[in-house]
């Protein structure tokens, strides 16, 4: 049978205590990895939805600017319309700055990619041309009593840049769009990767820790289940031999009581077994008891044994033996 020394069965626990603990905080620093995409991924997808909100708003507002034009050429004294452009245009004003800029006052975050960039640049034209045309009927109008060439002018630049400036709008609130998904499969296929490694790692802390430790439970189960039967087996043994040899054989504690006595033991002594349990047994040996119990007492002190010390016991029929 082959037996485990203490060293190899510590450097073994140390082993697959180290490789449980790399296991542990591999699979927390996948769990607060994922975590972090995940917030961070939130975080993105709700500033995409403001600069695509922001994006598509721009469209209307120009679409807006050109209602509100038109309105104002059938009746140019309409304080309502006047007001009503007016807001129009600042809010477009300030839209588009904060779309280019990426305001983190209007929760615009990030940076524009190439792509955007490129897109603002070809709309840029025709939104300045809108936005002089709107600004100089604005004027035109505020000033009272305009001329109808005031308003057609502006009123018609503002329809001819229009088509062109939603065109490029589209394209940009397309492009948004389309990065803002991008950046979703992105975290997706990350997500899903750190998913794989988590199981991954389980699988070998499965396979390099809880297998060899269960085995290692069990290899020790065995091995006292075998020692508990191998004990039993001896004691049964010790106590067949202990009750069947014809003299006096009997366990005493320190302080000299009867704590176990052999059936062949109490036939000598001359009494019941039962009845010998707790006894003293120097009070058997009479007029020696003080010897008894210094010889004990050195035998204790020294641990060594001592044979061939003859003592004299009358037992209960008076015979001494």
């Amino acid at each position: 049978m082959y037996f485990t020394s203490p060293l190899e069965k510590l450097a073994s626990v140390n082993r697959l205590t180290s490789l449980y603990v790399l296991a542990l905080s591999t699979v927390a620093v996948l769990c607060v990895v994922g975590q972090a995409l995940i917030q961070h991924s939130i975080a993105q997808q709700r500033n995409d939805s403001t600069v695509i909100n922001v994006a598509g708003r721009q469209r209307m507002l120009s679409q807006r600017i050109t209602k509100s034009a038109l309105a104002l050429q059938s009746s140019n004294t309409d304080t309502d319309r006047i007001a009503e452009l007016d807001r129009a245009v600042t809010l477009w004003m300030q839209s588009h700055d904060g779309l280019v800029r990426r305001d983190e006052a209007m929760h615009l975050e990030g940076a524009n990619s190439i792509e955007v960039k490129s897109l603002f640049g070809r709309i840029e034209g025709p939104r300045l041309h809108m936005l002089s045309a709107a600004q100089g009927l604005i004027e035109n109008v505020k000033q009272g009593n305009p001329e109808r060439t005031e308003i057609d002018g502006p009123v018609m630049e503002i329809l001819k840049w229009e088509s062109s400036f939603l065109t490029g709008m589209d394209a940009v609130v397309s492009q948004y769009e389309h990065e803002a998904n991008a950046r979703v499969e992105h975290v997706r296929r990350l997500e899903l990767s750190l998913l794989c490694a988590t199981l991954v790692v389980l699988g070998i802390v499965a396979l390099f820790v809880f297998r060899p430790a269960v085995a290692n439970i069990r290899r020790t189960v065995r091995r006292l289940e075998d020692s508990e039967a191998e004990r039993a087996r001896i004691a049964e043994e010790l106590r067949a031999i202990f009750d069947s040899v014809p003299a006096l054989i009997l366990h005493c504690n320190t302080e000299g009581q009867i704590v176990r006595l052999n059936e062949s033991g109490a036939a000598i002594i001359g009494e019941a077994m039962e009845k010998l349990a707790g006894v003293c047994v120097y009070d058997l040996f009479a007029g020696q008891e003080a010897r008894l119990r210094d010889e004990d007492l050195r035998i204790l002190r020294s641990g060594t044994p001592q044979l061939g010390l003859l003592h004299y016991l009358r037992n209960s029929q008076g015979e001494t033996r």
